[in-house]
């Protein structure tokens, strides 16, 4: 089985409410294609964000068995939207993937989204998450409109995640590096800003003793970002900076970074390479970000199949791993 676990959906549901706060932040459809509204940004996705019969058909092109849905852009958390409306667009996007879910079973799967900015409703969200919902796991930003996951505030919400032991996705955002970027360096964003973003939000994360402190099944997007090519560098860094034995984290880099799943979207055969010797193939998952104009499925594939040295591990790699981690 071919399970992707990096692709993104807006349900009716997110679109309808989107459309009634009518924030600068929304998705439109023109001419029957859907853009992703970002202010003044607006980028075209493709039909796939939004319709489950052309999902359909594109998996049947790759081959894909199953999709794991998360959100990412338009972002509920953004600031366009107070922190009541914020928690209206998270419930709005967890009860369309619930819908997507029952409608479509075999080849859909949600990761909920958490309403950050009311801390106490996040918890109430998690319980109907894991419970009414029966979603597969959460998908986090790697920070919260530049507040990050460590916070005081949001560790109830971690706490309640750990307790119903679900797996969490975390994906990059865009960050205040983002608002620096002309209009013709968009394109920047998803190549460079993202996978940056993740590799510091990571760190600080770990740094900060949160991975220490909650016990969190953790599949980072965009490979890692850096992750498992500076984690030698981030080690020393630990040892020279870090070398009060009461100062967290309690363990060394390399263990932090082998425990993290992480999807396999790099594009570069070799980075692959060095991301199977470093973590092994437990510990990455086939993923596309379908239906962002980044995707490309057959690169992944080929990457994948080019530098597993046998069978098993291209099974784990494409859809067993996934499996076990997200209980499909």
């Amino acid at each position: 089985m071919r399970v992707d676990v990096h692709t993104h959906f807006v349900p009716e549901r997110y679109r309808d409410r989107l459309a009634e706060i009518g924030a600068a932040v929304r998705v439109e459809d023109r001419d029957g294609t859907p853009h992703a509204v970002y202010h003044d940004t607006v980028r075209e996705i493709a039909p796939g964000f939004r319709d489950l019969d052309a999902r359909a058909a594109w998996m049947a092109e790759q081959n894909v068995d199953l999709t794991l849905a998360s959100i990412s852009n338009p972002s509920p958390h953004d600031e366009a939207f107070t922190a009541a409306e914020s928690t209206e667009l998270v419930r709005a996007i967890n009860d369309g993937f619930a819908e997507a879910s029952d409608e479509r079973p075999d080849e859909f799967a949600g990761l909920g989204a958490i309403p950050f900015r009311d801390p106490a409703a996040a918890v109430d969200e998690i319980d109907r998450i894991a419970t009414a919902l029966d979603l597969s796991g959460v998908a986090v930003p790697t920070a919260v409109n530049g507040r990050p996951l460590s916070r005081p505030e949001f560790e109830p919400i971690f706490d309640r995640v750990a307790a119903h032991d679900l797996p969490v996705f975390l994906h990059p955002t865009r960050n205040v590096v983002s608002d620096t970027l002309s209009e013709s360096e968009g394109g920047l964003d998803p190549t460079v800003v993202f996978p940056v973003d993740t590799t510091v939000e990571v760190t600080r994360l770990i740094w900060s003793g949160f991975f220490d402190a909650h016990d969190l099944d953790v599949l980072i997007a965009h490979m890692g970002g850096a992750l498992p090519y500076l984690v030698g560098r981030l080690e020393r860094g630990r040892r020279r900076f870090r070398d009060d034995p009461d100062t967290p984290p309690e363990r060394s880099m390399i263990e932090y970074v082998r425990e993290f799943h992480y999807d396999a979207i790099s594009f570069h055969g070799p980075a692959v390479g060095a991301a199977l010797e470093t973590v092994g193939a437990d510990h990455l998952l086939f993923g596309t970000d379908y239906p962002f104009n980044m995707e490309n499925a057959p690169a992944t594939v080929a990457d994948v199949e080019a530098r597993t040295a046998d069978t098993a591990a291209e099974r784990r790699v494409m859809g067993a791993n996934a499996a076990e981690v997200f209980d499909l």
